[in-house]
């Protein structure tokens, strides 16, 4: 079997699934990337964990979806015989762009799995989510108190169906995605995932300077969902090899599914990006 010119990991976002990811992966199939990708646990076609409300994502810590990611690191490399040169890169979108970020952290699990990120892109990372649709921090620092002796409840004054169709660029993108059994409007997270997203990405913030691996962080200036100027100040503060890009002409979240023109920028950018460290 012929050796990939790289593995391309794709982690999508809060209440998705990775079939969102195909026009991406057949794009970077032409430029020599191997692609692959799977749904978090409770998200997409993926079962949820054990005793979670029915139709909620639950997790008991952040570190959960960190494990998984390796764990399917690991399956990919043993199911392509890639060699151990082979560069391992990882892409995440929204909560998935979180995700990929504590994974580029996740310095003591890196080591554990011999798995040697190249790289990390990620678009619309949940670094700081858009604070209109979330309860008031002080609210959600009592909640993450509660969830501590209650983690399987449903996180209480969470919707985010407001903004869904907002998040497209391409309008026909959220009729689709409203229409697949396989896509939740508006995520119902657990009490414990809800607040560990949250913190999570203030931990993440927090440590911009220890970010060691090359990072490619895209956002619409205007995101309805995330907030740009939260990545903006991650990527200001974590060092070398970090490179910021913004689509400035659109208000979306899912930059895959945006206008034809910007989708088409953002794929050019991340197979330029990642061409560049192959």
């Amino acid at each position: 079997m012929e050796s990939p010119r790289a593995v391309c990991l794709m982690v999508p976002g809060g209440g998705w699934h990775s079939g969102y990811f195909e026009p991406l992966a057949l794009f970077l199939n032409q430029q020599g990337f191997a692609c692959t990708s799977y749904d978090p646990v409770g998200m997409g076609y993926s079962e949820a964990e054990p005793g979670t409300p029915e139709e909620c994502i639950h997790i008991n810590q952040f570190d959960d979806f960190v494990e998984d990611i390796f764990a399917a690191l690991v399956w990919t490399q043993q199911q392509l015989q890639c060699s151990a040169d082979v560069p391992i890169f990882l892409i995440g979108e929204s909560v998935g762009g979180l995700q990929v970020l504590a994974a580029g952290l996740a310095e003591h699990r890196a080591k554990a799995t011999g798995i040697n990120l190249a790289g990390i892109i990620v678009t619309g990372a949940a670094l700081e989510i858009d604070p209109a649709t979330l309860p008031p921090k002080p609210v959600i620092k009592v909640l993450a108190f509660l969830s501590r002796y209650y983690p399987r409840l449903k996180m209480p004054a969470t919707d985010f169906s407001a903004t869904f169709d907002a998040a497209f660029g391409d309008k026909e993108w959220a009729k689709v995605a409203r229409l697949d059994p396989g896509v939740q409007v508006s995520p119902r997270p657990t009490m414990a995932a809800a607040t560990a997203t949250v913190t999570t990405g203030e931990k993440i913030a927090r440590r911009a300077e220890a970010f060691k691996v090359p990072l490619l962080a895209i956002h619409a200036v205007n995101d309805c969902r995330t907030m740009c100027a939260a990545m903006q100040q991650f990527v200001d503060q974590s060092g070398p090899l970090t490179e910021g890009f913004w689509v400035e002409d659109t208000t979306g979240h899912q930059l895959l599914q945006d206008r034809e023109e910007v989708t088409s920028r953002v794929m050019e950018k991340m197979a330029s990006w990642l061409l560049e460290r192959t």
